[in-house]
């Protein structure tokens, strides 16, 4: 058997709500993002793994970190895609875990093409 440290975390999460007169969306993120007024939601979320290190005591951000494991990190699992092809074409794209972006390299016709897919995918 073999010792490791983990460091874990989750995030406590802040908000405020506002209304800002501006002349763009972006405009509004902005000035509301630089504003106080901040108040706990009482609520967290879940855990992850911010680091890892094989070793007793070992520094998880030092030299002997490792890379975190899939499905562990903050992102979580990340998005699956599982792309259906027939005849040489792509006939369908499925998407889970979140948005996704679908980069098919067709050596084919030698052109690269992307296409981003909502959570469910797109046929």
């Amino acid at each position: 058997m073999t010792f490791y440290t983990v460091q874990c975390g989750y995030a406590g999460y802040y908000a405020q709500v506002l209304s800002v007169e501006v002349d763009s969306p972006e405009e509004a993120c902005e000035l509301a993002n630089d504003r106080d007024g901040w108040r706990s939601l009482d609520h967290c979320g879940d855990t992850y793994v911010d680091a890892l290190a094989e070793g007793d005591g070992s520094d998880p951000w030092g030299s002997a970190s490792l890379p975190v494991l899939l499905g562990y990190s903050e992102e979580g699992p990340g998005a699956r895609v599982v792309i259906r092809v027939e005849g040489g074409t792509v006939q369908a794209v499925n998407a889970s875990g979140g948005r996704v972006l679908v980069i098919v390299d067709d050596r084919d016709d030698g052109e690269t093409h992307e296409h981003a897919f909502p959570e469910g995918g797109a046929s």
